[in-house]
């Protein structure tokens, strides 16, 4: 195996785990569990691809290619995982039972005259990195790339009862523009809870059959138990599981666990309400209160430009703005009067220009111009949809000044 082909990853898409941009996603090499056996049979039946079945035929071995310690003496026509030895015989069998493999041989091989075999369809991931890294020689050795590759090539098998798990590695991202905007000496807590959420997103929309744009994810709960400090010099595993009823048809009660060196290091476990696109969409929409005035933090055009009646336009500074008017200030020699009516002009990046028809409310002349207190008068659906996204995403409360 290459260096290269060790550190191979494919990033979730972002639409998954409900992100705009690849730079946001912390989670990769989406898979599901592997079967420690599968019949040769079962192969030949299905219609895969050549490059599909080529994919299983590398990982998946025949009894004869297994070295003598290792190879199965049981039913013919198998093929079995190559980093899950199926048998470990009496001469390795002394060395395991003494030392931190003697748990995994009482749970999934039984005990015969030559050494054990196995019985357990599947293990777990870091069950079968154990098994791999204590008897196993290199060549069996199975990254998180290739068992993607390997978990899409089975997804297609028909009738192939897998567990609902989902494994996926963390993006160990030390320049992440937001998580390391200064240097840390472990893992930030807040990016492994952000991390356990997108792969718990990411399995309910894998097993729920449900399309991300017909529904959203409401978080009720979010709970965390951390473990020990992750090193970022070390890669990051997760198994995500049910919990309790796991997905219904109105609620989603998920578990996800955090490994390194394949120890569990932290827990998050979430409850989140299921609910369709139309009710989400006005859920989210916090009603700001017309009076409360908010300040332009960013995105938002400095400039307003108005026009009256005749024509002549009006070019201001915008102070502050609210869900039912605005405030700016002009140039000293503005011709406004309290009452005029004119139409005007935002524009907001991401959103695009917003047009309003609105009243002069009040008039003051200072010395740096002419403040104009303005009330929106009329707005089409679709601009005050943009002015209050506006607000929400890139203002803050003004709390000198909330009363227009």
């Amino acid at each position: 195996m290459s260096l290269s082909a060790a550190f191979q990853r494919k990033k979730v898409t972002p639409f998954l785990v409900h992100k705009d941009n690849e730079d946001d996603v912390l989670i990769c090499n989406e898979r599901g569990a592997l079967p420690c056996f599968l019949k040769t049979e079962r192969l030949l039946a299905a219609e895969l691809s050549a490059e599909e079945l080529a994919i299983i035929r590398r990982f998946y071995w025949p009894a004869e290619d297994w070295p003598a310690f290792f190879r199965p003496l049981g039913e013919a026509g198998m093929l079995y995982l190559c980093c899950v030895p199926p048998r470990i015989a009496a001469e390795l069998a002394t060395v395991a039972e003494q030392g931190a493999l003697a748990p995994l041989l009482a749970a999934h091989y039984a005990a015969t005259d030559d050494g054990y075999s196995l019985h357990s369809a599947y293990l777990d991931e870091c069950e079968q990195i154990a098994l791999m890294n204590g008897v196993l020689p290199r060549k069996h050795q199975l990254n998180d790339f290739d068992r993607l590759l390997l978990s899409s090539a089975l997804d297609r098998l028909a009738g192939l009862a897998r567990p609902r798990q989902l494994y996926l590695s963390m993006v160990m991202d030390t320049r992440n523009y937001f998580f390391y905007r200064k240097h840390h000496e472990h893992v930030p807590g807040m990016m492994l809870l952000e991390v356990a959420r997108q792969a718990m997103y990411a399995f309910f929309y894998r097993f729920s059959q449900l399309q991300r744009g017909q529904i959203s994810l409401s978080i009720a709960s979010l709970d965390v138990r951390f473990h020990a400090f992750v090193d970022a010099n070390y890669p990051v595993r997760l198994l995500v599981q049910e919990q309790g009823s796991g997905i219904g048809k109105s609620e989603v009660h998920l578990a996800a666990t955090l490994y390194q060196r394949n120890q569990p290091v932290a827990v998050v476990t979430l409850s989140a309400n299921i609910i369709g696109m139309k009710l989400f969409r006005r859920l989210r929409l916090v009603k700001q209160l017309e009076s409360s005035r908010f300040l332009p933090e960013k995105n938002i055009s400095p400039s307003i430009i108005c026009r009256g009646s005749n024509g002549e336009s009006h070019d201001g500074r915008l102070l502050d703005l609210s869900a039912g008017g605005l405030c700016a200030v002009f140039a000293a020699d503005t011709r406004l009067a309290e009452g005029d009516v004119l139409s005007g002009v935002l524009f907001v990046e991401g959103e695009g220009m917003i047009d309003m028809t609105v009243r002069v409310a009040w008039c003051h002349d200072y010395p740096k111009g002419l403040r104009v207190g303005f009330v929106i008068q009329h707005m089409a659906p679709e601009m005050r949809r943009r002015l209050l996204e506006a607000i929400k995403n890139f203002t803050t409360l003004n709390t000198r000044r909330e009363v227009l």
